[in-house]
């Protein structure tokens, strides 16, 4: 059984519902089915501590799913918890930027590219 079917489905993760209906740039059924259960499985791999693994899949969201609102922000977030800085400063500094990205995110993204930035530390 994959990550995606032991969620239960009564209750998703906060991140699964964050990321609902942003699939714009992907129309084929499939390929939306495949970015689905990539972030399941991230979300999974988060929730069990193998946040490299969770960094591999978050990447692959970001691949086949550009404009997915959340994803190069989780890619940040994983490679600063993998003590990362210059690359979490980056992504992070990438959503910062984005003015297709939600404005709340967006702010957020540059506290933290403030906090994780290796030249300010």
């Amino acid at each position: 059984m994959n990550s995606a079917q032991s969620m239960p489905s009564s209750s998703p993760h906060p991140m699964l519902a964050a990321g609902a209906g942003i699939w714009a740039d992907r129309t084929d059924p499939e390929a939306l089915a495949d970015v689905q259960t990539l972030r399941a499985d991230a979300i999974a791999a988060f929730d069990r501590g193998d946040v490299r693994e969770a960094l591999r899949l978050w990447r692959l969201v970001v691949a086949m799913s550009p404009r997915t609102r959340d994803a190069l922000f989780q890619v940040a977030c994983c490679h600063a918890l993998l003590d990362e800085p210059a690359q979490a400063c980056n992504a992070f500094l990438s959503v910062a930027a984005d003015a297709r990205m939600d404005q709340r995110l967006r702010r957020r993204a540059a506290e933290l590219a403030r906090l994780v930035d290796p030249i300010a530390i």
